[in-house]
């Protein structure tokens, strides 16, 4: 059997899995449609709920990467660039 720890762990990558599943299909769509405000919060939440979950379970790495890019979103919608344009950075 396994420790609490190890099933919060195995938890963690499952729903983190579908949060990224969820976070590619919402940035394919932003390809066709860069303006539009509910795909770019459903992107802000996948990675904000992975970070910040990252961080909790010492998935640090994971954590960091999330949140610089986030931070780059954060500045190109800022600026009111087209997200293809960060992307391709």
């Amino acid at each position: 059997m396994s420790s609490p720890q190890e099933q919060h762990i195995a938890t963690y990558r499952e729903e983190a899995g579908e949060l990224l599943a969820e976070l590619e299909t919402s940035l394919l769509e932003l390809e066709d449609n860069p303006q539009d405000n509910d795909l770019i919060n459903r992107v802000f939440r996948a990675m904000h709920t992975i970070k910040g979950s990252g961080a909790m379970f010492g998935f640090d790495d994971i954590a960091r990467f999330t949140m610089r890019w986030k931070r780059s979103l954060t500045r190109s919608e800022t600026a009111r660039c087209r997200l293809p344009a960060v992307c391709s950075i």
